[in-house]
């Protein structure tokens, strides 16, 4: 089985931190809301389990990996920074977030 141990922990949330604040300065967003961070590791924690099942069972060279739900942090962050600068503000709420992760339900993993 495939080492997922990343997932849950403190590096892998820094990782997370570091991708959300280079993804919102791209669009001028100054400040964030630290829930979404929370949030974030929420959703990885509630959907582990079964996203470890789903990789597993794939060849390896199919299995996705660190870098690919830090990918999906960046597209959750794009589309949430889109909304605030649609509202002209230059903070990212959890608000923001959570449309963004409600558009992208199940698009996003392993975060869903």
């Amino acid at each position: 089985m495939p080492d997922f141990e990343w997932m849950e922990s403190r590096d892998f949330r820094n990782e997370i931190e570091r991708m959300v604040e280079m993804t919102a300065e791209r669009y001028r967003i100054r400040r964030y809301e630290r829930a979404i961070i929370d949030s974030l590791m929420e959703h990885l924690v509630v959907n582990r389990r079964m996203r470890i099942i789903q990789e597993s069972a794939k060849p390896i060279y199919q299995q996705r990996t660190k870098n690919d739900a830090l990918n999906s942090v960046r597209i959750l962050i794009e589309d949430a920074s889109r909304f605030a600068i649609e509202d002209k503000r230059e903070v990212l709420t959890l608000d923001d977030f959570n449309k963004a992760y409600s558009g992208r339900f199940c698009m996003i993993w392993p975060f869903c």
